[in-house]
C-alpha cells in the first residue's frame, strides 16, 4: 500500500520535459514548414 501512495518524482518531471519540447517544437515546425514550402516553390 505504501508504494502505491508514495507519487513517483519523475513523472512530472518528463511530462514539464514533453510540454516544453511541445511549446518549442511547434513553432520551430511551423517556420520550418513554411520555409520548406518557400524553397519548394521557388525551386518549381
Amino acid at each position: 500500500m505504501n508504494e502505491q501512495r508514495s507519487p513517483e518524482p519523475a513523472a512530472p518531471d518528463w511530462r514539464h520535459e514533453i510540454l516544453a519540447a511541445l511549446l518549442l517544437g511547434v513553432p520551430l515546425g511551423y517556420l520550418f514548414g513554411r520555409l520548406l514550402i518557400t524553397w519548394l516553390l521557388r525551386a518549381a
